[in-house]
């Protein structure tokens, strides 16, 4: 089962980051950790730093992946973010949270919803 749901979300990853690519997004980081947790992605779009929150299900029986994002995990994705822009020097840089839900269901194909500013 854990296996299973890890394959999920890589794909789900490199699908959402295949996505933003082909959107002319520039990747900055993947899964950035530091001590407070971890991104999924970093991109920068037209000089504006985004910070991607992926979520992959295989249905929407609990609802969608925008809708799993809890204000604990919103606050903790802040932090991140201000981590990452304290190491790299970008303090001060525009910024938007995005999320990117894909619904990949067994034997389906990958369907992509990205809410760009999602909090």
């Amino acid at each position: 089962m854990v296996d299973h749901r890890r394959s999920l979300g890589l794909e789900g990853e490199n699908t959402a980051l295949e996505y933003l690519l082909c959107k002319g997004y520039e990747l900055l980081a993947r899964n950035y950790r530091c001590r407070l947790g971890e991104m999924d992605l970093v991109m920068r779009d037209q000089g504006r730093v985004i910070f991607v929150e992926v979520r992959t299900k295989s249905t929407l029986s609990y609802g969608t992946g925008l809708e799993s994002i809890t204000y604990r995990k919103r606050t903790k994705l802040r932090r991140v973010a201000e981590q990452f822009l304290a190491r790299y020097s970008l303090q001060g840089a525009d910024l938007r949270f995005d999320v990117v839900s894909i619904l990949h269901p067994r034997g389906g194909q990958p369907t992509v919803d990205h809410v760009e500013g999602a909090f």
